[in-house]
C-alpha cells in the first residue's frame, strides 16, 4: 500500500514513514536527555550555593517539602509541576536565588 503525503505530494511507503518517525523520536529523546542532564547539573550547582550560604533562608518552591535542598524533580509528588521536570525546577530555583542575592 502506498500513502500519499500532503506536504510533498510524493507517494511514500508506510515502512519509510515509520523509519522517519523513528528517527524523529530518537532525536527528540536524545535532545530531552541532554536538556535533563544540563538541568541536573544546574540544580546541583544551585544547591551547592544554597548549602554554602547558611544565612540564606529560602521559602519552599513547592508544597512537596519546605526545604529546598531536600526537594527536587525526582522527589516531588505526581501532581506537582516540578515532578520529572528538572528544567522547570532549575529555572524556579535559579529565579529564587536571584531574588535573594540582589
Amino acid at each position: 500500500a502506498v500513502v500519499s503525503t500532503q506536504s510533498t505530494g510524493k507517494a511514500e511507503s508506510p515502512e519509510k514513514r515509520e523509519a522517519e518517525m523513528e528517527k524523529r523520536i530518537q532525536k527528540t529523546v536524545k535532545r530531552n536527555k541532554k536538556i535533563s542532564s544540563q538541568s541536573e547539573r544546574l540544580i546541583k550547582r544551585l544547591r551547592s550555593k544554597i548549602a554554602n550560604s547558611p544565612d540564606l533562608d529560602l521559602p519552599a518552591l513547592c508544597p512537596c517539602d519546605p526545604d529546598v535542598l531536600k526537594t527536587g524533580p525526582g522527589l516531588c509528588a505526581r501532581n506537582c509541576s516540578y515532578h520529572d521536570n528538572p528544567k522547570a525546577f532549575a529555572q524556579a530555583l535559579s529565579s529564587l536565588l536571584a531574588c535573594y542575592q540582589s
